[in-house]
């Protein structure tokens, strides 16, 4: 991970470029975890609502429009 990368993700695991494979976790790993879960059933949801068939920006309309309800904030 390079600085870049660390300063727009600073919660992310990376490793250590000197200190090698002993990985560096972030304080709010488990927040970040609930968030995912939240995400990932929330997919779900529309997807299994919507089927299959459909081009990736509805999909993309109805997960922001669902993440908005439950008051995750999305970028467009």
């Amino acid at each position: 991970m390079d600085a870049d990368e660390r300063r727009l993700f600073p919660n992310s695991v990376f490793r250590h470029p000197e200190l090698g494979s002993k990985a560096f976790h972030s304080p709010n790993v488990h927040q970040h975890k609930e968030l995912k879960e939240k995400i990932i059933k929330i997919f779900y949801r529309v997807y299994n609502k919507l089927g299959y068939g459909f081009l990736e920006k509805i999909y993309e309309n109805v997960m922001i429009i669902e993440l908005k309800s439950q008051d995750i904030l999305t970028v467009t």
